[in-house]
Formats: structure tokens, sequence, C-alpha cells
């Protein structure tokens, strides 16, 4: 798999986790609505736009990457956790 790939890959995968773990949050919690608590969730994306500007660093970017893509599943995971 080419670089690119999976750095798009980590990407949109982080968006995807991360836009479902908001809409259970909110889903759970109608009154509070996003809050502080929120950065949290949506940190995971800066990992992966990082990744995606650091192409002169390859192993740098893939690190990253993947890293927040596990942050953004580990997210997820914990909203669906909670929400049990």
């Amino acid at each position: 798999m080419r670089r690119s790939t999976w750095l798009n890959l980590c990407f949109f995968g982080s968006v995807v986790a991360v836009g479902i773990a908001m809409g259970f949050k909110i889903y759970n919690d109608p009154g509070g609505g996003p809050a502080g608590d929120s950065l949290v969730l949506i940190s995971p994306i800066f990992f992966a736009m990082a990744a995606k500007k650091a192409t002169r660093f390859p192993k740098m970017a893939i690190a990253m990457g993947t890293l927040g893509l596990l942050f953004a599943v580990g997210a997820l995971v914990a909203v669906l956790g909670k929400a049990g």
C-alpha cells in the first residue's frame, strides 16, 4: 500500500470515527450539547491532518496518521462504552 493511500485512509477513518463518536455523545446528552469535552473527541483529527502535511518525513507521517486513527477509534470505543 502506498504511503499516501495509508495517510488518506487514516484521515478519513479518523473523521468517520470522530463523527460517529460526536453523534453518539450528542444523542446521549441532548441537553448538554457539545461542550469542552468535545474537543477531546475531535483532537485525533489534528494528528491525521498533521500527518498529511508531514510528507518530508515519511516514517513520522505514517506514525502520526496511525496514532490519530488509533486515538479516534479509542474515543469511539469510549463513547460507545459509556452509552451502554
